[in-house]
């Protein structure tokens, strides 16, 4: 049977409180980071507390203490899940050419920078983005999309490190284009998707012929 979850021994029960629903552990757990993310989503690292996510989640402060020790905790899982909801959004779709599900899987990281903008910001430049832990999560991220894009394009990464440093680049420039769209919003998710996906075949012609089309059959470009 699931582990169920206790209130923590000598929490104070508060005067009134929501009713809970019992939940097993793993439950409780994606139900707190869920609500996480919904706040951080709202607002930077800085202004939020741990009292509005507990009370976002419906659940005590001590009961979120229970699972999470601090606000830096909870906020790297929420990091965590973000850079593995991004890894999700670049799935292959084998029923698409490559390329065209290159296009696709570029448009969809950046319409989902534009929906979290507040939690990509944070992951990018501000927050933790500094933080060692921060740090290694987004390249152990980096590291595995160039790996999935790599064997997508048959390159092979050990043979080949202009094309590996190259897939490095074009993961960071999406994170600046990202970051710059934000500040300014002077561009549209189209255009982005047109300019990463052309600096990601910059150098390699046969691959760049490939994205043209695929472009232009998406209707990103006449």
């Amino acid at each position: 049977m699931p582990e169920t979850e206790e209130e923590p021994q000598g929490a104070k029960t508060p005067r009134k409180r929501p009713t809970r629903s019992r939940l097993d552990v793993a439950e409780r757990r994606a139900q707190i980071q869920a609500a996480a993310q919904a706040v951080f989503d709202e607002q930077p690292y800085d202004a939020v507390n741990m009292a509005a996510i507990a009370e976002r989640a419906g659940v005590s402060r001590a009961l979120l203490f229970h699972y999470f020790e601090s606000k830096r905790g909870l906020y790297l899982a929420v990091l965590k899940e973000t850079l593995e909801e991004i890894f999700e959004l670049l799935d292959q779709d084998p029923a698409l050419p490559p390329e065209e599900d290159f296009v696709a899987g570029v448009r969809r990281y950046f319409a989902y920078v534009d929906s979290h903008a507040v939690r990509f910001s944070a992951l990018i430049g501000g927050g933790l983005s500094g933080d060692p832990e921060v740090q290694a999560f987004r390249l152990e991220h980096h590291d595995r999309h160039v790996a999935r894009i790599a064997a997508a394009a048959g390159i092979d990464l050990v043979g080949d490190p202009r094309s590996r440093a190259a897939l490095h680049g074009f993961l960071g420039f999406c994170e600046t284009l990202g970051h710059d769209y934000l500040r300014h919003r002077d561009l549209s998710i189209d255009e982005l998707t047109v300019l990463a996906v052309r600096a990601a075949s910059s150098g390699f012609p046969e691959m760049a012929a490939m994205h043209e089309r695929a472009l232009r059959k998406a209707g990103l470009v006449r």
